[in-house]
């Protein structure tokens, strides 16, 4: 490898990097943000334990879709995010079938 100091800067790129994301998860904003992560933790637990496939499945697509239109930040991204809605929607049409082969 060539010692052009590259690798010295990128060490200390990434150790400036990691010391202002230290500094940036103490602001009050992105304590505020971990408050609501938990929360939403504890909304997943408790749609999990609901054992309702419908609940689950649209708690499910909220997650995707969010995701797409947030923070999707490329095409492999966004194709990914999309596939996984399409397999959702299969799922979802599935379950409507076996809800309405039970009604029968």
């Amino acid at each position: 490898m060539a010692k052009t100091g590259l690798i010295e800067k990128f060490d200390r790129a990434f150790l400036r990097e990691k010391v202002l994301t230290s500094e940036v998860n103490k602001t009050p904003e992105a304590k505020e943000r971990g408050k609501v992560r938990l929360g939403m933790n504890q909304l997943v637990r408790e749609v999990g334990k609901s054992s309702d496939i419908d609940l689950i499945l649209a708690v499910e697509r909220c997650f995707l879709e969010n995701d797409l239109a947030e923070y999707a930040n490329s095409k492999g991204m966004a194709d990914s995010l999309a596939a996984a809605i399409a397999e959702l929607g299969s799922a979802e049409r599935h379950v409507q079938l076996v809800a309405e082969g039970r009604q029968r």
